[in-house]
């Protein structure tokens, strides 16, 4: 089994992932009006009880639904219960690591553009720099001659 990295906004709770996704889809909207059957306090803590029921139902963790919800609110899609997300988690977290992969890499014509720049003055260092950085490193090269570029500017 393979670590997927959790993203760093994850909610830590059912209460937490929760309002994320009020704040996504509006699952669990409040409206003022309901003040008269149930206080607010009432009906958030029912609500998280429908959330932590259902993700313990289906065997999911917090990240799990967390993950599908972002996939979801990229892709589109109309989610109007917790439930609904159960079924994009496989490929939400299938998205999420080819973003990871695709945001770390930089465009070949990007990296290939940098190194003509430095071209006409062969004895550059960031010339050397940029044509033995491996391929795990470009990214970071990269970055840096980009700062670089800024500063001296």
């Amino acid at each position: 089994m393979t670590l997927r990295p959790i993203p760093s906004a994850c909610p830590k709770t059912d209460g937490q992932l929760f309002d994320r996704l009020t704040e996504l889809f509006g699952i669990g909207e409040w409206d003022d009006s309901m003040e008269v059957v149930m206080p607010y306090w009432k009906y958030r803590a029912r609500e998280v009880s429908k959330v932590k029921t259902s993700r313990i139902a289906s065997d999911k963790s917090i990240p799990d639904l967390y993950m599908a919800a972002l996939y979801c609110k990229a892709h589109g899609f109309d989610i109007r219960a917790v439930s609904w997300l159960h079924r994009h988690v496989r490929e939400s977290w299938a998205w999420w690591n080819a973003q990871q992969i695709t945001d770390k890499q930089t465009p070949p014509d990007l990296y290939g553009e940098a190194i003509r720049q430095e071209a006409d003055n062969p004895d550059n260092r960031w010339l050397n720099r940029l044509i033995r950085a491996a391929p795990a490193y470009r990214e970071e090269t990269y970055q840096a001659w980009l700062k670089r570029d800024r500063a001296s500017q």
